[in-house]
């Protein structure tokens, strides 16, 4: 394994989801590629709206990603090769898309647990990434813990 495709919001289960990949990245070598997609809300309103201008977004992306870097050295050290990746636009196309400029071995994320109906209905960036992109997803709940992998299933649609 080279190449570790990690998307993050840096949130808590987003955080996990890092240091789930950190650890495979350890044991396998590999390099991470840290990717933020942040977008710009729409807000049709006739009520006048302050919105912050995309430099702000990608200013906030990077200050984040850098304090997420700084914390996986301290955890892990320096034998991580850690890269940041900043993008404008909607998380699950960005992802997809970037993944195959770059051609990871395995992208792993993390996923909430939303119920079925809010999972149908809404649906999320998670699932989305999993129908659309071409590559390996793993996707690491909350509080799990990573553990060497011992066996591997892969599901597959044949797509």
């Amino acid at each position: 394994m080279k190449t570790i495709l990690v998307p993050t919001d840096f949130s808590k289960i987003s955080n996990n989801a890092v240091d789930y990949a950190s650890k495979m990245a350890l044991i396998t070598n590999a390099k991470l590629i840290l990717l933020n997609v942040y977008h710009i809300p729409a807000m049709p309103t006739e009520v006048p709206v302050v919105i912050p201008d995309v430099e702000s977004f990608e200013r906030d992306s990077k200050e984040n990603h850098t304090k997420l870097k700084q914390r996986l050295f301290l955890s892990y050290g320096k034998t991580i090769e850690v890269d940041l990746v900043s993008k404008c636009g909607f998380a699950a196309e960005e992802i997809s898309s970037y993944a195959d400029t770059i051609n990871p071995d395995i992208i792993i994320m993390g996923i909430t647990g939303t119920n079925y109906v809010t999972e149908r209905v809404f649906g999320s960036v998670a699932t989305s990434v999993v129908e659309y992109c071409n590559y390996p997803v793993l996707l690491v709940g909350d509080g799990i813990e990573f553990k060497a992998p011992r066996k591997i299933a892969l599901a597959c649609d044949y797509n």
